[in-house]
Formats: C-alpha cells, structure tokens, sequence
C-alpha cells in the first residue's frame, strides 16, 4: 500500500501546501484520508476518479472536509456519470456536510453521491483488503484517529489534544503520522500537539517511524523535527506534499 501527503498545513492552505489531505493506494483503488482544501486537485491528478473508493473523514473541521464539496461535484457532474461511494466519518459529519451541499430544499444529491457510513471510537471498516480502525482523540468535536493494517501498519492522529491514550490506534505503528501544529510548550488552549507532545506519543506507541504533520503553516519544520527528537529517539520526517510512503 502506499500512503501520499496531498497535504499537511495546519488550519489554512498556503501556495503549493494544501491543508490536511492524504491518498492511501493499493492495487484495488484508492482512499481519500481528510480532505482540507487545496487537497481534491491533488488526489485527482494521481488518480483517476473511477479509482476512488471511498472518502474517510476525521471531523467536520473546515481544514480536513471542505474539499468533500469539490470531489462530489466530480463524483456527481463529472463525464464518467454519477458513482456513489462511501463517506465514512465520526457522527455529525455527514448530515453538516449534506447540509453544506444540499442546494434545493428536499434535494437528494448528495445522499445519491455519498453512502453515510458513521464511525466511532474502536470501530472497524476494511477497505482496500486493509483493516482500517479508530478510535475517539481529544478535540472539541468528534474526531477519529485512523490504524491502517495493511501489510505493515501505518496510524494517523488527525486532530488531537493529550487528554486521551491513543495507543489502541497507534501502539507499534510502523509509521506514525502525528499532528504537530505548535512548538515550544504553548497550545494557546488548544486541544492540539506540539512537535514534543507528537515525540511523547511515538515512544509511549513504541513507533518504528514519526512523520510529523498539521505544523501551522508560519512556525518552521526543522524546528518541529528537533522538539520531537527530543522524546522520541526514531527516525523523524516531516509530511510534504508528494511524500510517499509505502507500508
């Protein structure tokens, strides 16, 4: 399998650094992993629509969904003809985002292009002949970490403070892909990591791998890259768009 960062700022985009937004790949198809705007150009220019599989969504935060819109208008308008596949998501997420995108009252648009399939904490979907599992994380809405059981095992934080233990997610994670908006030891009261709170996490889940992601988009990487260093002694990468990493 083979996981691409589509992109990784945190809370806005900037030229070229779409927000949150991954493609996971098998010979089967492919998954969108959060969809933050800048991100549904870059899946489609690696893969074709008719590849999609599904679309899992790790809350209804504008940074990781808006792009859902431009990929059902593709879905729904585009030349192939109208698929519908699965939008898996924790609660809430689907009806906001019908919401958004149901023009005309009583239309059914978007259910016709999308399949509600609600995840919650330690619920289980297989997808691509993986096991993808999640599980509730810390953040002011409902949202999901995301474990990938492929031929190795590749876990995805999303959003989240330290108030919950995420190990049943990310506990001997081959790659550990952890958010990391700030650095220092200053959250600004927010329910995020800092790079040293995403180096805690790899060595409490005894990852083999860390990719740092969701680094506000003023703070400098390199910098995230030595905080996290400095509680986790693994190999530490910083998610970019482009980066692949095959599990």
């Amino acid at each position: 399998m083979r996981f691409t960062v589509l992109g990784s700022n945190a809370t806005y985009p900037t030229g070229g650094r779409p927000a949150s937004g991954y493609l996971i790949e098998s010979p089967l198809g492919a998954v969108v992993l959060d969809a933050g705007p800048g991100t549904a150009s870059a899946a489609l220019a690696r893969i074709g629509i008719e590849q999609l599989q599904a679309i899992v969504i790790s809350h209804v935060h504008a940074d990781h969904c808006s792009d859902v819109a431009a990929m059902y208008f593709r879905l729904r308008y585009g030349p192939e003809g109208e698929r519908r596949i699965p939008l898996i998501a924790p609660p809430g997420v689907y009806e906001h985002l019908e919401d958004f995108l149901t023009y005309t009252e009583g239309g059914d648009g978007f259910r016709q292009t999308f399949a509600d399939h609600t995840v919650d904490d330690a619920d289980e979907v297989s997808l691509l002949d993986a096991m993808w599992s999640f599980g509730r994380t810390d953040h002011p809405v409902p949202c999901v970490a995301t474990r990938i059981e492929g031929p190795s095992v590749l876990a995805y934080t999303s959003d989240t403070g330290t108030g919950v233990d995420l190990r049943s997610v990310t506990g001997h994670a081959d790659v550990l892909v952890a958010e990391a908006t700030f650095q220092g030891d200053d959250k600004l009261g927010t329910q995020h990591l800092t790079a040293r709170d995403a180096g805690r996490l790899a060595t409490a889940s005894q990852a083999a791998r860390l990719i740092l992601t969701h680094i506000r988009p003023d703070l400098d990487p390199a910098v995230s890259a030595v905080e996290a260093g400095e509680t986790f002694g693994g190999p530490i990468g910083i998610a970019t768009p482009g980066m692949t990493i095959d599990f």
